[in-house]
């Protein structure tokens, strides 16, 4: 996928994107690093997501996972890492 088809495809979802990551961390910074970080491992998928047939559920489920994953960390004071 190009950056083109990335933008055109998956940054229309921006907004939902970020109110589904304010429901479930509760402020809107949090909710913005989630998005953030959702998007950044999107990109970093963006291959994949060529033949990804429902876009909008795919990241809706990509945010919601940064999300519950940064609540797990956050009970278990589980430090996060970021390695590539």
């Amino acid at each position: 996928m190009t950056t083109e088809e990335f933008n055109a495809r998956v940054l229309p979802h921006y907004k939902s994107m970020f109110r589904v990551a304010a429901a479930l961390m509760g402020s809107s910074d949090a909710a913005a690093d989630a998005v953030q970080d959702a998007m950044l491992r999107l990109w970093d998928r963006r291959d994949r997501l060529a033949i990804v047939a429902d876009i909008k559920t795919y990241c809706m489920n990509a945010v919601r996972n940064v999300c519950l994953n940064t609540i797990q960390r956050s009970k278990t004071g589980v430090a996060k890492v970021w390695v590539k």
